[in-house]
């Protein structure tokens, strides 16, 4: 993880989902397709047991819908995510994931950082 956008970053599922952004960041590149994540596995993932959010509606607004804003806002990626259904039931995510021109990644600026008055 990018040490400065993981600062920026505050949610826990965030960080989590941020983690698994950057490590399938460059499958579409090489496969040729979306990634896809079964949903019981992206919530192991997530440390989330199978009851946990078991309604999917939830688990969207509560976890995903928070997490892709704060990650789009603040990261260097632009995520997002499409439900994949078998009938009328969620059984996993693909994700489509590209360069954000436009982010508010926070650069520190080491030379603005008085750190004299502090004692070690």
């Amino acid at each position: 993880m990018n040490l400065q956008q993981g600062m920026a970053l505050t949610g826990k599922y965030t960080k989590r989902i941020f983690d698994y952004i950057s490590s399938i960041r460059n499958f579409k590149d090489h496969y040729g397709k979306y990634p896809y994540i079964d949903l019981l596995e992206f919530k192991n993932l997530m440390h989330l047991s199978e009851e946990d959010y078991s309604k999917f509606g939830i688990f969207r607004v509560r976890i995903l819908d928070k997490a892709i804003k704060e990650i789009n806002k603040y990261s260097d990626f632009n995520v997002r995510y499409t439900p994949v259904k078998k009938g009328r039931k969620i059984i996993g995510l693909t994700w489509q994931i590209s360069k954000n021109p436009k982010s508010k990644v926070i650069f520190w600026n080491t030379k603005e950082c008085n750190t004299s008055g502090l004692r070690l």
